[in-house]
């Protein structure tokens, strides 16, 4: 089994795996369509990620798992509205944009833990917070 690094330990262009050890967090994303790097997206594509356990529908909600254009950097250049849909039991949520996604525009998947003590960030529904996961696709 895989399990993904701290968002610190995450370059700009992606997250590391590295074999689990069993003592890492009990919550992840295990995986996300369109594959994190892939650079022939349709722009048709309602963007999903896929966690290790039933995600909380009240704390991973449109502040916590995001999808944004970004730039080269990873840096956003426009916050996008979007609405989350879950299936699979919680396991998985598509992001959807009403706008859709548009040509030429390299776009990328946030899910956030907790930044402070109050703010939990995207957490399982046992309150098990997830780790950071961050994923970027381009719609050529």
């Amino acid at each position: 089994m895989l399990r993904l690094l701290p968002a610190a330990a995450c370059t700009l262009i992606a997250c590391a795996q590295v074999p689990d050890t069993g003592d890492g967090p009990a919550f992840t994303v295990v995986g996300s369509s369109p594959e994190d790097g892939a650079d022939d997206v349709i722009e048709a594509v309602i963007p999903e990620v896929r966690f290790s356990a039933a995600a909380n529908e009240e704390t991973c909600n449109t502040d916590t798992v995001r999808l944004d254009a970004i730039d080269a950097e990873g840096q956003v250049l426009a916050p996008m509205e979007t609405t989350l849909t879950f299936s699979s039991g919680g396991e998985k949520i598509q992001i959807a944009h009403a706008m859709g996604l548009h040509h030429g525009f390299t776009y990328g998947i946030t899910v956030s833990s907790g930044a402070t003590a109050t703010d939990e960030g995207c957490t399982s529904v046992e309150g098990d917070a997830v780790t950071p996961f961050f994923s970027r696709f381009t719609v050529p």
